[in-house]
């Protein structure tokens, strides 16, 4: 019999993706309720080496497996000695569990190509699951170049249950670009509207889908930039009455992933056509970042960003608002 994977290492900037491959290895756990008593999930930033200790070496419960999700694994792994005392803890995790490390990456151009910039080919995680295999299994997961939307919307479409006709694929890929993210919300939405009597068409994406929504982000965070709360209540709140939250807040996070790019090319002295060709945006929205980004400090950034993804983390494991918490996000910026 073949041997499963203990460690999965999934890596990369398509979300949405690494989010379906977990959720696969959730659904072979068996029915809903055993799988959720035998799944736990944790963010590196927070929780401790005893507890994940412990959710690792638990035999699962009426279940061939138990599965166990770390995001951000790295956070506390700056130096030689914690580093070596979490490979030592990999090595000892028995064949009932399944840990998957979820590292949100980047890729940028060095040395001539692209490299994913946290997890580099040298980087001490990636040697480490490299020299394990099979009990290490790792993937990495890119978004579809801008160019390969219109197949991917067509292709995610039929595994939901539809179809795309050709110009109506083109026509949301122009409007959502490569966000996977709210690409899958805008196909379920008009999938639901066609109730599988016939292909989505270009005259449905052109009435469902009127994306002003990303004009909107930008005033939104234009308006955070200037530490306007009233405004940026007033824009958040229209946004959320157009549109429900689930598919606003992807958005809000995308913009400060690039906004967190953004100052970091900038502070190395890059411009804005150098900020288009790597961010690989269109030449409105290269200026329109560079612009946002002299509002901010690069460390102000990476905080906020920082504080969006414990809202994203506490949205998917408690009842939390994604509203109430971004009005909190954006007062407390303010």
């Amino acid at each position: 019999m073949e041997q499963k994977p203990i460690v999965y290492l999934f890596y990369g900037d398509d979300e949405l993706a690494i989010n379906h491959a977990v959720d696969a290895l959730y659904v072979q756990l068996g029915d809903p309720v055993t799988a959720d008593m035998n799944t736990a999930r944790f963010d590196g930033t927070t929780v401790t080496e005893t507890e994940l200790l412990n959710a690792a070496a638990t035999l699962p419960f009426l279940a061939e497996r138990r599965l166990v999700v770390l995001t951000h694994p790295l956070a506390r792994l700056a130096d030689k000695n914690s580093q070596k005392l979490f490979c030592q803890m990999l090595e000892s995790l028995p064949d009932t569990t399944a840990l998957v490390l979820v590292v949100q990456d980047q890729k940028k151009f060095k040395q001539g190509e692209w490299q994913w910039d946290t997890l580099s080919e040298k980087h001490w995680l990636r040697e480490w699951c490299m020299a394990h295999k099979p009990r290490a299994y790792l993937k990495d997961f890119s978004l579809p170049q801008t160019g390969a939307m219109p197949g991917w919307i067509q292709s995610r479409a039929a595994e939901m249950g539809g179809k795309f006709d050709k110009e109506a694929a083109f026509e949301l890929a122009g409007l959502v670009e490569n966000n996977t993210r709210i690409a899958e919300l805008e196909i379920g939405k008009l999938l639901t509207y066609v109730n599988g009597e016939r292909p989505v068409a270009l005259e449905d994406v052109q009435q469902l889908t009127a994306f002003k929504a990303e004009a909107s982000v930008f005033e939104l965070v234009d308006a955070m930039a200037e530490r306007n709360t009233r405004k940026s209540l007033q824009v958040l709140h229209h946004l959320l009455d157009e549109q429900d939250e689930q598919s606003i807040f992807p958005m809000v996070v995308r913009q400060f992933r690039l906004l967190v790019q953004t100052r970091a090319l900038m502070d190395e002295g890059q411009g804005i056509e150098k900020i288009q060709s790597i961010l690989k945006v269109a030449p409105f929205v290269a200026k329109k970042l560079y612009a946002q980004g002299s509002h901010f400090t690069l460390p102000q950034l990476k905080n906020e960003y920082r504080e969006l993804h414990r809202i994203d983390i506490a949205a998917k494991s408690t009842e939390t608002s994604i509203s109430l918490a971004l009005d909190l996000f954006i007062t407390n910026l303010g």
